[in-house]
Formats: structure tokens, C-alpha cells, sequence
């Protein structure tokens, strides 16, 4: 799935923008250590995963499951830490 240039209002060019929103803001989110940021990663391999198939490049395969473990990792790290109580 390339940016396609000729026709920036297509379908996939509104996957690939709205998917590259999406996982901005939870690295974002998760970078201001808001446990939501994580979820919306993991939230995200969902549209991921589809057009994955969809446009046939598998090699986006180890990335969606490389990001989903580390997700995973991150939530489960951060609720085993005793919040602060400063």
C-alpha cells in the first residue's frame, strides 16, 4: 500500500492516514505514560491486520505482531509498578 499520489482522496490513502493517526497518538499517549496509548495500540493491529491482507504486504506481518508483544510487555509492566504517592 504506496501513498498514491494521483488520488489523494482514496480509500486506501484514508487507511493509511487515519491507521498513521492512530498510532501517533498512542505512542504519544504512552510517551506521557497514559496507559490508554497502549491500548489504542493494540487496538490498532485490527485495521492493521486488514489491510495487511487486503493490499497483500505480508511483510508488514512482523511489525503488527513485533508491535502487538510489546504492547502487551508494556501494559503488563505498568501495572505491576506502585504508583507514586508523592
Amino acid at each position: 500500500m504506496g501513498f498514491d499520489f494521483h488520488n489523494l482522496f482514496s480509500l486506501p490513502n484514508a487507511a493509511a492516514a487515519l491507521l498513521s493517526v492512530m498510532q501517533l497518538t498512542a505512542y504519544w499517549l504512552a510517551g506521557n505514560k497514559d496507559r490508554r496509548g497502549w491500548w489504542l495500540g493494540i487496538a490498532g493491529a485490527v485495521p492493521w491486520c486488514f489491510v495487511m491482507v487486503t493490499s497483500e504486504l505480508y511483510g508488514l506481518l512482523p511489525l503488527v505482531i513485533g508491535l502487538q508483544v510489546i504492547y502487551v510487555r508494556n501494559i503488563v509492566k505498568w501495572s505491576r509498578e506502585v504508583p507514586d504517592e508523592s
